[in-house]
């Protein structure tokens, strides 16, 4: 039935474009992978209206029937809103399946059809507009020519909620219901991969300062949300926005889409050139003037935003300046003098440690941020750092190994610190002497036992802290090992497993009391093969923060 419908609603589309009575819109929404559901059931009728009121002849479908050959030439516009996978493909039904239940469960095969990609680039570039929105760059990735039409595919979303969208051209046509910006919106955010700025006209980015733009993947930070191009004589916007219904119903969206639509089909005529990338050299020394300029923090996240991106010698003074734990500028600082650090290999070795020092207490909950400026002073041999790690977490250990874990052994096998342990002799093992040595957590709570005790398969080894209280406390011990384990607290057995299956923090949770004074935690680890590793982290029977102190 619903095919029917479609072919009929083409049928008309068809017949009135003939007549050269309406532009035809087809406001397309097949997925063939993960679906935008509210997307596309809320925004599709939205866009309809949008286009109907401009006095369009608009059709929403998902039928990729729209698209054959001969089909394909009606629409004067099409509107790719949150397709998936590839939408120019169908699904045959092959054969239906029972479940145990006795429920019948359809199997498809999915057809391509390289006779539709091939209509739609053709059909563009002979002047058809074309406008994706939000997943339509998560879409034929296995097809060159759509890549170079659209200027990206998704390659992840790293942000998620309420951010600020940078709106590059305010004066744009285009970008006019958004005023000067930021826009807000509540929406996921994409990167893309095979995208090149100076191949379309950026009309929206991330406001780098409203998202943990470390989390991103791309170094030159330019995560670009909407543009513009040429595509033989078509004309193509890409809007990355658009994730959820509540973005379509935006009055400021709906105005953008209605301009958009007009645009595309040639209605009105707006700037397209090409954006330009500035050199380097000129961006940061705008940055610079900028960081000097500002007066108030607003003004100075700006700027040291923008330092981050282009940094320069120059710049490291009064970045250093600002590099105030208690300040709202705190991490934006932090960012833009790791940036300057990295960037600048000719800076004197102590500038560098001094300002990456305060840096690092300036990172706040910004772990990327922490983990690279660390990464920079051990760079420079700087080796006496804090560790960072959440609440609880047991960051220092004594670790003694490796041991032989050939067919699984060493797990049933006991060894000397099972006894007690000696942190000045050590102990032997099959006649060779085995020492401790001191290690610490990594930011996340971890140690890192391929890294600290042995790159080999088929070991294992002893992990060994010290926890002291004041008086007796109830608590909860978190271990987190892989791939099996035995734990103890002051000589008594927690518990033991195998076959972690990986290393996560709190996967297994053990009820203890703390004794007054020194208490002994000792976990023996075994690894088979690749990455091993554990942590531990003391809680309150209601997962309540306590105190203690580990020996270091």
């Amino acid at each position: 039935m619903r095919r029917r419908l479609a072919i009929g609603a083409l049928l008309l589309a068809m017949a009135a474009a003939q007549a050269g009575e309406k532009k035809a819109v087809l406001i397309f929404g097949n997925t063939m992978g993960f679906r935008h559901g509210d997307a596309i059931k809320e925004g599709s009728p939205i866009l309809q209206k949008i286009a109907e009121g401009l006095g369009y002849e608009a059709v929403v479908s998902e039928d990729p029937a729209t698209l054959d050959p001969d089909a394909i030439k009606r629409w004067s516009l099409l509107i790719f809103n949150n397709t998936t996978g590839d939408p120019t493909a169908e699904r045959k039904l092959v054969k239906e399946e029972v479940d145990k239940e006795g429920k019948k469960r359809p199997v498809y095969q999915t057809v391509q059809r390289p006779d539709r990609r091939k209509a739609l680039i053709e059909r563009v570039k002979e002047g058809a507009g074309w406008i994706g929105i939000h997943s339509a760059a998560d879409s034929l990735y296995d097809f060159k020519e759509f890549n170079e039409m659209v200027n990206g595919w998704f390659s992840g979303h790293p942000w998620g909620g309420k951010v600020k969208v940078t709106i590059e051209e305010p004066d744009h046509p285009l970008m006019k219901p958004f005023g000067k910006g930021p826009w807000e919106v509540s929406d996921e955010i994409y990167q893309f991969r095979n995208y090149d700025r100076t191949r379309a006209r950026i009309l929206m980015s991330i406001y780098r300062p409203s998202v943990n733009v470390l989390g991103g993947n791309r170094k030159d930070r330019d995560y670009a949300t909407c543009w513009i191009s040429t595509f033989g004589k078509g004309r193509v916007l890409y809007q990355a926005h658009g994730h959820g219904g509540n973005v379509f119903k935006m009055p400021e969206f709906q105005e953008h889409m209605k301009l958009a639509m007009q645009w595309a089909l040639g209605d009105i005529e707006v700037p397209v050139e090409p954006s330009k990338v500035e050199d380097p050299k000129v961006v940061a020394a705008r940055a610079l003037a900028k960081l000097l300029a500002a007066k108030t923090d607003e003004e100075r996240i700006d700027a040291l935003d923008l330092v981050a991106v282009a940094p320069s010698p120059e710049a490291l003074p009064p970045v250093t300046a600002l590099l105030d734990p208690t300040s709202k500028t705190a991490s934006f600082a932090a960012d833009a003098a790791q940036a300057i650090a990295a960037a600048c290999p000719d800076l004197p070795k102590d500038q560098k440690v001094e300002a990456l020092r305060k840096a690092l207490a300036c990172c706040g909950n910004k772990r990327d941020l922490r983990k690279l400026v660390k990464g920079q002073l051990t760079q420079l041999g700087v080796t006496d750092l804090p560790v960072y790690a959440p609440p609880g977490f047991v960051t220092h250990w004594f670790v003694a190994g490796p041991l032989p874990n050939k067919d699984s052994e060493l797990i049933a096998r006991a060894y000397p610190p099972e006894s007690g342990v000696d942190l000045e002799k050590g102990f032997e093992a099959d006649g060779k002497p085995i020492a401790w040595k001191k290690v610490t957590s990594d930011d996340e709570g971890m140690v890192n036992l391929r890294n600290e005790v042995s790159k080999a398969d088929a070991v294992g080894g002893y992990l060994y802290a010290e926890l002291s209280v004041e008086k007796e406390t109830p608590v909860q011990v978190l271990i987190g090992a892989r791939d099996s384990f035995t734990a103890w607290l002051n000589g008594e057995k927690l518990g033991e497993a195998q076959g972690t299956k990986g290393l996560r923090p709190g996967q297994f949770r053990y009820k203890a009391a703390l004794k007054p004074g020194a208490n002994k935690l000792l976990l023996k680890v075994c690894q088979t093969k690749g990455d091993w590793g554990a942590c531990a982290q003391l809680v309150g029977p209601k997962n309540e923060k306590i105190d203690f102190i580990v020996r270091k």
